[in-house]
């Protein structure tokens, strides 16, 4: 049923304690339901779709960019519904948080403002979002009317019990990633549409006493100077974005399992059109190379003739002087060994090492079936019939009832 779980996983990392294997596993899981509305959603735009990921997955792929062993950081991504907090240790994922309130929280607190003769302040969600990134929270010392509707002591006042527990939810986490870890993050980096809440990263730094940094993807990727923006806040809500297109498709993927076997399908008939494609292109160049090519090469074949047929002598004499070199060293013809040796080995037997020394080949190998003794023993027989001279010794361990025995001769070379 569609409120049945969609659960995905990856291993992040293994280790040794004693002699157990201990994994951390990142686990991702969704409604069904969830899922298939935003199928049905990008289906009507036409939108094509092949991977769902979690948010707080893609900021992970992009968090190896500017996690470092000795540093301690927290990713903050401001979102509409809750905000993402995750916690590095180094460069390891310690833990995740879905913290709330977000930025429709703090819409909504403008939305509904009272002024002080209990009448609603009417605002619409366009003005309180303009009020959010112009205004923001309010510094102390400012005190104005905006727009003639609201003034600035209004906004901080509407705003104060919901930054209360925004910093509270991220001190709590913090108390915890202290305690289990017995460090302390070092610096945050803020990412999400909420990074246009002005004054936002200035409380938080405030409050929490750490350094606030936007989370600028754009430094750790190649991109063309024309196409970085103008500052750190305006590439910070491009952070989810690229760091799922960092991760690629590999990994975590939520969506539906006919989703997944649909786009494998279409990725198969894909790379099937490409390759024929590129075949029947390369046949094309080909074909008119050769019409173009054809005189060129004609000639090139003329000259090669006359060249070969000068340096025949020359090639017949240097080989007569390779074989009479080969035979005053008693050398082995190799290419007579190893063609002997490839006709004549049964399938039972497999070789694992070829050494060669005093004009004596050691076989090393291995042997299986039923009848092993006497499959060696027929071996032996065809070797010495072939380019061996003799077989000076055998060496043979294991019992029958073992799926291999091992195996060692010594073949003197004719």
């Amino acid at each position: 049923s569609l409120s049945e779980p969609l659960v995905d996983f990856e291993i992040l990392q293994g280790s040794s304690i004693g002699n157990n294997l201990k994994y951390k596993v990142l686990l991702a899981t969704s409604t069904q339901k969830t899922i298939y509305e935003i199928l049905i959603l990008l289906q009507k735009f036409g939108i094509k779709y092949a991977n769902f990921i979690p948010s707080s997955y893609a900021l992970l792929k992009l968090a190896g960019k500017f996690t470092r062993e000795d540093k301690n950081i927290c990713f903050l991504d401001l979102g509409g519904a809750f905000t993402e907090a995750l916690f590095f240790k180094g460069k390891n994922l310690i833990s995740s948080y879905k913290i709330f309130p977000a930025g429709k929280s703090f819409t909504k607190a403008l939305s509904g403002l009272i002024d002080s003769n209990r009448e609603q302040i009417e605002l619409t969600q366009e003005e309180a979002e303009v009020i959010k990134k112009q205004i923001g929270i309010p510094l102390q010392e400012e005190q104005k009317i905006i727009d003639n509707k609201i003034s600035t002591t209004q906004v901080l006042n509407s705003f104060e019990p919901l930054l209360d527990k925004l910093i509270n939810e991220i001190r709590s986490c913090l108390d915890n990633f202290s305690d289990s870890e017995k460090a302390k993050i070092d610096k945050f980096y803020l990412s999400g549409g909420g990074v246009y809440f002005k004054n936002l990263a200035k409380l938080i730094s405030k409050r929490l006493r750490r350094e606030v940094e936007y989370l600028d993807p754009f430094t750790v990727i190649k991109v063309k100077e024309d196409v970085r923006l103008r500052n750190q806040q305006n590439s910070a809500i491009f952070a989810t974005i690229i760091g799922a297109a960092l991760g690629g498709l590999r990994g975590i993927n939520l969506a539906p399992t006919e989703v997944k076997e649909k786009a494998k399908k279409n990725l198969k008939i894909r790379i099937t059109a490409v390759f024929s494609t590129l075949a029947f292109l390369l046949i094309v160049f080909f074909y008119f190379g050769l019409q173009g090519y054809g005189g060129y090469l004609q000639r090139k074949i003329t000259i090669a003739k006359t060249k070969l047929v000068a340096s025949h002598a020359k090639i017949k004499k240097n080989n007569s002087l390779f074989l009479i070199n080969r035979i005053l060293a008693k050398q082995p013809y190799w290419e007579d060994i190893f063609r002997e040796l490839s006709n004549i080995v049964p399938e039972s037997i497999y070789f694992e090492e070829l050494n060669f020394k005093n004009n004596i080949l050691e076989i090393k190998g291995a042997i299986s079936g039923q009848r092993k003794k006497e499959t060696l023993t027929e071996f032996i027989k065809v070797l010495e019939k072939g380019v061996f001279k003799s077989i000076d010794s055998v060496a043979y361990s294991g019992v029958e009832e073992e799926a291999f025995n091992k195996f060692t001769l010594q073949c003197r070379v004719n």
